[in-house]
């Protein structure tokens, strides 16, 4: 998408994210590609950035998850965990190959393989981590009065949390199964259940009127009258 300014991807972004949170199972995920659209971006490379979008903002959560349950009950395999995260993510463009070679799925393989490069990769995983890491601190600041565990605990909880929002099927808004995917590592440690359940209900609350704040705003700036639409 280097043809579209930044400011531009940051109201579509922001945009499929409050759809994404509202409508029900995942439907919001199609304004990505109607925006997109509107922008005058080519359906390959909405594709592209989509599914490449959400498989490093998944990875991170698994490194971030993998990290921290680490640093709480296995420290000595912190580093070896943080190594292959980064291997990992430095090979990945070489599953391009596994994809077949039908249709319209040759396109793609052929784009991937121009573009999907070892260096953008890491970039792509650092971006993502990077991203996740500042938003599991902000909460983690949000919610420390209500908690008393430390930074990689509540990070386990935040990492179960989001991980909820990649599945088909939720709650409105999120609401139940976000709380769900909280609680579990918490309760698991042996936290009090229900300083654990007003955490969660006050990080997803936030997350959401955030959402809806930058969401909202940007939607509307996307639907100006005036706006030259392809």
């Amino acid at each position: 998408m280097k043809e579209i300014p930044f400011g531009k991807l940051f109201l579509l972004n922001s945009a499929n994210i409050l759809l994404n949170n509202i409508l029900p199972a995942r439907s919001g995920e199609l304004s990505w590609f109607y925006y997109s659209r509107k922008l005058g971006i080519n359906l390959k490379i909405s594709l592209w950035s989509f599914l490449i979008g959400r498989l490093y903002d998944f990875f991170s959560l698994i490194v971030i998850f993998s990290i921290s349950y680490s640093l709480v009950f296995v420290n000595f395999l912190t580093l070896f965990v943080l190594l292959l995260c980064f291997f990992v993510a430095y090979t990945l463009p070489f599953t391009v190959r596994i994809i077949p070679s039908v249709g319209k799925l040759t396109d793609l393989k052929e784009f991937l393989r121009k573009e999907f490069t070892s260096s953008l990769s890491l970039k792509l995983f650092l971006i993502s981590f990077l991203g996740v890491v500042a938003k599991a601190y902000a909460l983690f600041i949000l919610t420390r009065n209500i908690l008393d565990i430390n930074l990689f605990i509540f990070t386990t909880a935040f990492a179960g949390g989001e991980l909820t929002s990649v599945l088909p099927f939720h709650g409105f808004m999120g609401f139940g199964t976000y709380e769900a995917g909280f609680l579990l590592p918490l309760n698991m440690m042996g936290i009090e259940l229900r300083d654990a359940l007003k955490a969660g209900f006050i990080a997803h609350s936030f997350l959401l009127l955030s959402s809806a704040v930058f969401g909202g705003i940007s939607i509307l700036l996307l639907h100006i009258p005036f706006r030259k639409f392809p």
